[in-house]
């Protein structure tokens, strides 16, 4: 038998969430895209009950197991996870799942006797306990923790792309500034100094002769006297 959930009342929410507390949240701030809601260890009864609301009041599409049978991959297909605290060993359940994910949201549903539990469960990663019967602002704080993880992660998403794009591009523009023997003029605009192998080498032409004329001004002696000893002559141009 499911309590009517127009006679529940205790909800245990972050106090810091005005919407969770007094019930304010509005379905025209949610999305209206279906979202994916896994439903793990539930009573056959409390299962349908629980699918039901999370469908007409969250707008989930909700998958139902009796234990953890999936990998990372599998569970990247959801957007949250609601776990029923019923066989006592709820722990190693959330430690199994943050293993797999360590940031999809994960709500946990129970009587108010099994807070203790839930307490625990929240040390290792669980995000919410909401105490059974489940209300329409239950599914409705369940819809807005799923969309608010779903944003997070897109910012992430974008944020690691765009910094992607940014070493890219600075790898790009070294590349160029190389190519182009501009590099060390421009170093601050790279900020950063390459390989000596993508150094361009520009070879020195000599001056004057072999040497320069330096070198040559200072060997012409040396060579005279050299050629001297041999019996020969050095001409001076």
């Amino acid at each position: 038998w499911v309590k009517p959930a127009s006679e529940k009342h205790a909800v245990d929410v972050d106090p810091a969430s005005p919407k969770a507390l007094d019930g304010t949240s509005e379905t025209s701030q949610l999305s209206d895209k279906k979202m994916n809601a896994l439903l793990i260890s539930f009573r056959m009864t409390d299962f349908y009950a629980t699918r039901s609301l999370l469908d007409k009041d969250g707008n989930f599409e909700c998958t139902g197991v009796n234990d953890i049978m999936y990998e990372s991959v599998g569970l990247s297909g959801y957007d949250i996870i609601t776990v029923q605290l019923m066989k006592g060993d709820a722990v190693n359940t959330i430690k199994e799942l943050r293993r797999l994910d360590k940031t999809i949201p994960i709500v946990l549903v129970g009587p108010e006797k099994a807070a203790e539990e839930a307490s625990a469960c929240l040390r290792h990663g669980a995000t919410r306990f909401l105490n059974e019967p489940l209300s329409s602002r239950d599914a409705l704080l369940i819809r807005e923790l799923a969309e608010k993880s779903k944003q997070s992660d897109n910012q992430s998403v974008s944020a690691d792309a765009t910094q992607d794009t940014k070493e890219t591009q600075e790898k790009e523009t070294t590349a160029a500034l190389v190519s182009s023997g501009s590099f060390v003029g421009d170093l601050k605009l790279t900020g950063g100094i390459p390989p000596l192998v993508m150094l361009k080498k520009v070879p020195s032409v000599p001056t004057g002769g072999i040497g320069g004329e330096v070198r040559n001004r200072m060997e012409r002696p040396a060579l005279e006297k050299l050629f001297a000893r041999s019996g020969g002559t050095v001409g001076r141009n």
